[in-house]
């Protein structure tokens, strides 16, 4: 494993070339061309990599060995943006957490922004080449008022703009138990209420939902919603499972799904097919599902959906605009199951995104 991430660190660093800064503020480079021939130095086939990884710690001290996670056997390379939103997060040192993700993807990216409140912890890592031509990034955090003492509940977002194309990413946790599916809803529905971004970021556009606002959004996190089945049945559908990547599970018991599928939340927003087992609940340190006296259902309460908000027109309906959801690609969606320190599995995502070829230095 760390010879690999060592000839992955070493093809990424290959493909940085360090360009001279621009300090020119909120320049535009004019000439449509040259926009064009310098994305295509930097970005291959002007798409960039973006790695989402969310896990619940459930204040469990993280192991030092995350390569599983943060660079999985089946990836190819080391994306140019890394985000990792953790909830129910260990107070421990916050630099060491960072400090030990750098080491695993190595110098060629930064550390571009840090957002922590309470329990609740989002982290964004850059590839250096791409540092001037990203906006500076806008953060909100927003908290559900029953746990607002206690800053478990919530969520922090972040937008930023990379070339000429916005970005938005939610990490969220939401209220727990099955029971909770209505509590839940409301907290999605306030959470998009009260995103207050984008602030000075210049986009063309200032929708009533913040989440219009961007060319691409990222929500992602505990969404905490449950299987509608008895644990008897899940417990049983899991040992006749043999999960592969090839195949997608069937969902159709779970509760987020039937409300993304009958439009009632995040409208727009899509998820990739699950192939993986439940990430939720484990005995710690093990692989093993909850076997105290709770005897929690499993179900997959790690989630990471986007959406796209680049617009085309309809061929036969010359009145009406669709999203062109081909803009984002996701690569791989997965968990990774041999980290056993919390009750939750890390669950992350990799995803092409076309990159619109305007540059913005807009933070200089």
């Amino acid at each position: 494993m760390i010879s690999r991430i060592r000839k992955l660190q070493q093809k990424t660093k290959e493909n940085t070339q360090f360009l001279e800064r621009n300090y020119l503020y909120g320049h535009i480079i004019p000439d449509f061309q040259s926009r064009l021939t310098l994305i295509e130095k930097i970005i291959l086939e002007r798409k960039i990599h973006i790695f989402i990884g969310t896990w619940n710690m459930n204040g469990q001290k993280p192991l030092n060995n995350l390569n599983g996670f943060l660079i999985p056997n089946d990836s190819e390379m080391i994306a140019d943006l890394i985000i990792i939103g953790t909830q129910e997060t260990c107070m421990y040192n916050i630099s060491q957490w960072e400090n030990n993700i750098l080491n695993i993807i190595g110098s060629t990216h930064i550390l571009r922004k840090r957002k922590q409140f309470g329990r609740l912890r989002l982290s964004l890592f850059l590839r250096r080449e791409l540092i001037i031509f990203s906006s500076l990034s806008e953060t909100n955090v927003i908290l559900s008022s029953k746990y607002t003492i206690l800053k478990t509940k919530g969520a922090i977002s972040l937008g930023l703009i990379i070339f000429g194309s916005s970005f938005l990413f939610i990490m969220v946790h939401l209220t727990p138990h099955p029971k909770n599916t209505i509590k839940r809803i409301e907290e999605i529905k306030n959470i998009i209420r009260l995103l207050n971004v984008p602030k000075k970021l210049p986009l063309r556009n200032s929708f009533e939902d913040s989440t219009d606002n961007f060319d691409s959004v990222f929500l992602f996190g505990d969404l905490n919603f449950r299987l509608n089945k008895s644990r008897e049945d899940v417990m049983n559908w899991i040992s006749t499972s043999h999960f592969s990547k090839k195949t997608p599970i069937n969902l159709n018991n779970d509760q987020l799904k039937i409300l993304l599928d009958n439009q009632i939340i995040l409208h727009k927003f899509n998820e990739a097919p699950i192939t993986f087992p439940p990430t939720y609940k484990y005995n710690h340190g093990s692989q093993l599902l909850d076997s105290s006296g709770n005897y929690r259902t499993p179900a997959y309460t790690d989630r990471i959906l986007y959406k796209s908000n680049i617009h085309f027109k309809n061929p036969n309906d010359k009145k009406k605009t669709q999203m062109k959801n081909e803009e984002i690609k996701c690569i791989i969606y997965d968990s990774t199951r041999s980290i056993c320190s919390s009750d939750h599995k890390p669950v992350y995502g990799i995803f092409a995104v076309k990159i619109r070829a305007g540059m913005n230095t807009l933070h200089f």
